[in-house]
């Protein structure tokens, strides 16, 4: 893990208001997994093929928004819809890792 991760990862949790922030960013520390899949122990996920190759996995949040994680990205959306039609305006946060 990175700290660009952990720093993206902390931010989608508080996001969420989860209760146990430290309890799973320490396990995603000792973890040896990429971001996008430890997101996957956290929250119901799907993956997407976004076109062109590319897969992303939708995690959904607590709060009714969902985490697009890929290897370089995570970005948080209203919903799985707002991502598609994204045109640079529909994130509500996100980070590059």
């Amino acid at each position: 893990m990175t700290n660009k991760q952990r720093e993206a990862f902390e931010m989608v949790l508080k996001y969420d208001n989860q209760e146990n922030i430290d309890v799973v960013l320490n396990e995603f520390k000792k973890s040896d997994e990429p971001l996008e899949d430890f997101i996957k122990e956290v929250y119901p996920t799907s993956v997407h093929n976004t076109g062109g190759g590319c897969l992303v996995t939708v995690a959904f949040l607590d709060n009714k928004t969902v985490a697009v994680v890929s290897d370089e990205y995570i970005g948080v959306y209203k919903d799985v819809d707002a991502f598609y039609n994204d045109e640079g305006n529909n994130c509500l946060m996100g980070a590059w890792l």
